[in-house]
């Protein structure tokens, strides 16, 4: 029996998190050949995981991709709005090679900018695969047919509650590693490259009203404050977004005292920490999953929150600059973990299978179908 060749292609970190979990499936059931590649941060995610891939050489054109594409049966992709945007280079080719396509969505917002063209248009997959109800109406909002949305649940998400205990033995070590003591609490801010990911989209209706150097140095002033007034010896952890490469910290004499986080588990930088602070990252929801309390900062906040957290997990939220620093003396106050439950186990498990159903299904389909002229 010849197995059926399945390509995919990923390259920003939060798509090639939600990707990863169906290529694991999918090689596990042994029902496909996978030929995996990536590009720019999505490598390291799948490096990480140890699942098999291929670097998408530089200066790659449209030639190239229609090769790789010419015996493949289906193409799987992640999404990106990177500037690079190869899973919409690869989308195009597969819409002009008549092969089946399935995209999968990782997060609430640039829906457009993930599928538009430089003249407007959009490229679309057969079939995209998004984490729920809110994000199924929103893409068929930019166009998207909605007979072509599944709603699966987000694959990135799924596992999560099943590692809190090697996680949290890893998030202790980490404490000990950097001298936390058992009075003093950590912060660990989770990064992102707010600018950049907003600057560009859709008309800029999506511009958030903030960006992340603002953030940072409100819970830096607001951390320093309550270092002051509760002798509470308080550190903050930075964890950079991967796509901050060139991350420079600004210039700061505590407290509290600022480290930079260079760790490669960003799970277990958040199970370390006794607050988990960041503005709209899915590792905040993911954070929240694994028990910890988290405080979701978005001041001046223009467009509406993009994450439906309270369908997910419990997380706290703040949407104005005065709030931060209550927001924070609160939380360091009592700095318990939550208890990580999902609030809707359909949102956080089984999301791989479903993608992994609709990969089958679509080749099913292409079975069933009738002869197209050969791609050439």
């Amino acid at each position: 029996m010849t197995l059926s060749s399945v390509v995919s292609v990923c390259g920003d970190p939060g798509g090639a998190s939600a990707l990863t979990p169906v290529l694991e499936l999918l090689a596990s059931d042994g029902r496909v050949l996978l030929e995996n590649y990536t590009y720019a941060q999505g490598s390291t995610v799948l490096q990480r995981r140890s699942v098999p891939f291929r670097t998408l050489p530089v200066g790659i054109d449209d030639a190239w991709i229609d090769e790789v594409l010419r015996h493949a049966s289906l193409l799987l992709a992640a999404t990106s709005a990177n500037g690079q945007d190869h899973e919409r280079r690869f989308l195009a080719a597969a819409r002009r090679g008549c092969l089946p396509s399935l995209s999968v969505l990782d997060f609430w917002s640039n829906y457009r900018a993930r599928f538009v063209e430089s003249d407007g248009s959009l490229v679309l997959p057969d079939q995209l695969a998004v984490m729920d109800d809110q994000a199924r109406q929103d893409v068929i909002g930019i166009g998207i047919p909605a007979s072509a949305v599944v709603v699966t649940g987000h694959p990135g998400l799924e596992g999560l509650a099943s590692r809190r205990p090697e996680l949290a033995a890893k998030g202790r070590a980490l404490r000990t590693e950097l001298g936390i003591g058992p009075a003093e609490r950590l912060v660990v801010f989770v990064s992102q490259p707010i600018a950049d990911l907003y600057r560009q989209c859709e008309g800029n209706p999506e511009h958030l009203g903030f960006e992340e150097r603002g953030v940072l140095a409100a819970i830096m002033d607001a951390l320093a404050s309550i270092a002051r007034d509760e002798g509470l010896g308080v550190t903050l952890l930075v964890r950079p977004h991967p796509r901050e490469t060139g991350f420079a910290a600004p210039g700061h004499h505590g407290p509290p005292r600022m480290l930079i986080d260079g760790s490669e588990d960003a799970h277990a930088s958040v199970m370390a920490g006794d607050l988990v602070v960041g503005m709209n990252s899915v590792l905040l929801l993911e954070a929240a999953l694994l028990g910890r309390r988290v405080l979701s900062v978005q001041p001046g906040l223009g467009a509406g929150d993009r994450v439906p957290w309270e369908a997910y997990a419990e997380v706290d939220r703040v949407s104005t600059w005065g709030e931060v620093a209550p927001a924070l003396r609160r939380a360091l106050a009592r700095p318990e973990s939550r208890s990580g439950a999902a609030r809707d186990e359909s949102r956080t498990s089984g999301a791989a299978r479903s993608v992994a159903d609709c990969v089958y299904a679509l080749l099913r389909d292409l079975e069933l179908a009738a002869p197209v002229e050969p791609r050439r």
